[in-house]
């Protein structure tokens, strides 16, 4: 029978103490605590620790999540969640953490040791594709005038004098927003930058996590059905993939790709082009 997390969470000592070992273990992948606190915070395990999910923005992860809850408790997830902190219109897939339905491994006593023994996924996406997408993502939050990314708004408005009433799903606007991007990577460390435009790789981290399925966007039926028979639960043939959290809109990405935008797209990606063979 399904089950969800009824224990209590590690207490702040113990998951840094959790952390402290991560270090140890990778200090290549983790320069810091923060940077393992980050990436244990972004894969999430259910009470059967059958699977393990590293999350990684704009690769479809609403979806993921969602068609994870599916297939261990053998219900849809039809919780509605409208909160004010937040623009994805699936928000719910993304509370399933804080509702102890799912829990981070950092915190669980076993930790990083749980990756030992389950199923690792991920997910990924082109990258020139997932640039374009987060960039409208931001734009879309501007629209609305939301919290959401209003920290990043006021630091690129400062940085790279991105103008929120002229740049906005534009060219010029995407070569600040990538201009914004390399001046924070360089200033603050890759593992720092927000979760929809980090490098995969480094979102990832395939040393750490050696995922044995990677979901590339643009398949995601196949990533699905590859689950589904890894863990015995093969899908119907009628089974529709389910798409959350997705831009409905006539607007045309390619638009926003000039020479330079791609030419940047392919530094600051540089590892993610390589890795998975995009």
């Amino acid at each position: 029978m399904a089950t969800i997390f009824h224990e209590p969470e590690l207490r702040p000592r113990e998951r840094y103490s959790q952390l402290e070992a991560a270090v140890q273990r990778f200090p290549e992948d983790f320069p810091t605590i923060d940077s393992a606190r980050i990436f244990m915070s972004e894969v999430v395990v259910p009470p059967s620790l059958r699977w393990a999910y590293k999350g990684n923005g704009k690769t479809g992860t609403s979806s993921t999540k969602r068609f994870l809850f599916e297939l261990e408790f053998g219900v849809s997830l039809t919780t509605q969640i409208d909160p004010p902190s937040d623009i994805n219109p699936d928000a719910a897939a993304h509370r399933l953490t804080s509702a102890n339905v799912y829990r981070e491994i950092s915190a669980l006593s076993s930790g990083l040791a749980v990756l030992e023994t389950t199923l690792r996924l991920t997910t990924v996406r082109n990258p020139t594709s997932r640039a374009t997408s987060a960039f409208l993502y931001l734009c879309a939050s501007s629209d609305q005038r939301h919290v959401w990314f209003s920290d990043e708004r006021l630091r690129m408005n400062a940085l790279v004098g991105f103008d929120w009433q002229r740049d906005v799903r534009t060219s010029r606007g995407m070569d600040k927003f990538l201009n914004y991007i390399q001046i924070m990577i360089e200033n603050h460390g890759v593992d720092t930058i927000n979760r929809h435009w980090r490098p995969q790789v480094a979102s990832i981290k395939p040393r750490v996590l050696r995922p044995h399925l990677i979901g590339k966007t643009e398949e995601m039926e196949t990533f699905y059905r590859d689950i589904a028979e890894r863990l015995d639960r093969p899908l119907p043939d009628n089974w529709v993939t389910p798409r959350a959290n997705r831009n409905v809109s006539d607007f045309d990405p390619e638009t926003l790709l000039s020479a330079e935008a791609l030419s940047r797209i392919e530094v600051i990606y540089a590892k993610d082009f390589e890795e998975f063979g995009y």
